[in-house]
Order: structure tokens, then C-alpha cells, then sequence
């Protein structure tokens, strides 16, 4: 199972509970995560940083034994690098 957080950002007044509820239910072993814009019902795929979502919320629902996919657009691996650094910051 895997769980897009950015798919249910927008879909209830509170999205941080209805994650919860949906890992509970599930447990998802891949979670795809980047940063975006909270109020948005696009998905835009920012680099860590660069949007508003609560990443560290979000990653407070990711079991130790579970894996994390970056999704952010990138075009130079200098990208994959900083976006690494500010993953391990959080």
C-alpha cells in the first residue's frame, strides 16, 4: 500500500486527521512525499522548503520501517542533494 499525501491534502477541513485515519486503516509501507502549496488543489511537487505543507506533520505518520519517495521535479542532481539535506533537517 502506498500513500500520496498530496492526494488528500484538500479533500476534508482537516487533512492531518483523515492522513491519520487512512494510515491507521491501511498501514502503508511507501509514503510519496514533496512540498507544495497548502491551500492549493494543485499538485505542484516543490522542493523540501519551498511550499507550506506541515512536512514534519507528515512525516510524524511514517513508520521507522517504511520508505519515503521525494517527488519533487528535478532537473540537476544538485537538486537530489539539497533536497536530501533538508529531508534528514527535518
Amino acid at each position: 500500500m502506498k500513500l500520496y499525501f498530496k492526494n488528500f491534502i484538500n479533500l476534508t477541513d482537516e487533512p492531518l486527521e483523515y492522513i491519520k485515519s487512512l494510515k491507521e486503516k491501511f498501514n502503508p509501507k511507501v509514503y510519496h512525499l514533496t512540498d507544495g502549496d497548502y491551500e492549493s488543489e494543485l499538485d505542484s511537487h516543490l522542493h523540501y522548503g519551498k511550499g507550506s505543507f506541515p512536512l514534519k506533520d507528515l512525516l510524524g505518520f511514517v513508520p521507522d520501517d517504511a520508505m519515503v519517495t521525494n517527488e519533487a521535479k528535478r532537473e540537476k542532481f544538485d537538486e537530489v542533494v539539497t533536497d536530501s539535506n533538508r529531508f534528514r533537517s527535518l
